[in-house]
């Protein structure tokens, strides 16, 4: 998947994910606590967005990397994984229960669903990931997507201590 469908396919898929925050199962996962007014919720949105569109574009950094570093390769392990967002995850469990949890969540919501649509997105055509046997490419892509995907709407990281 190009870089545009990449972000596309992200802010469609966090836009979707938020519609759900209408439904009562879903309102602990999107409840952005310190935001009150409609207006507050509507200026909070462009800078998920573009938090979720950072998301869909980080696992592509490894273009970046390959400038300085070439042989780090396109598509690998460590860029085309949920390695950062399992740290950022494990990081932010660590704020749990605080004010900064609260403040964090959403962030790392949005960011998360564009890592998981890229892995996603990936999944369209061969990844040809390096270092990663072409026989469980997908798996690997699947796996590391539902990750990302699945601590967005899991309570033990979402709900507001």
């Amino acid at each position: 998947m190009r870089k545009w469908g990449h972000t596309i396919f992200g802010n469609w898929l966090y836009i979707c994910l938020m519609s759900l925050a209408g439904l009562d199962v879903f309102k602990p996962i999107f409840s952005i606590t310190f935001l009150h007014e409609p207006e507050e919720v509507a200026l909070f949105m462009l800078p998920m967005m573009l938090i979720n569109l950072g998301g869909s574009l980080y696992p592509d950094v490894d273009l970046l990397i390959m400038r300085v570093w070439p042989s780090f390769g396109h598509r690998n392990p460590l860029t085309h994984s949920a390695l950062l967002p399992l740290i950022l995850v494990f990081s932010a469990l660590k704020l749990r229960g605080s004010a900064a949890f609260r403040f964090v969540v959403p962030f790392l919501t949005s960011f998360l669903i564009g890592v998981g649509s890229h892995l996603i997105g990936d999944l369209v055509k061969t990844a040809n990931i390096v270092g990663v046997p072409a026989r469980i490419e997908n798996f690997w892509h699947t796996i590391n997507a539902a990750f990302c995907l699945v601590w967005v709407l899991s309570p033990v990281f979402t709900l507001i201590a």
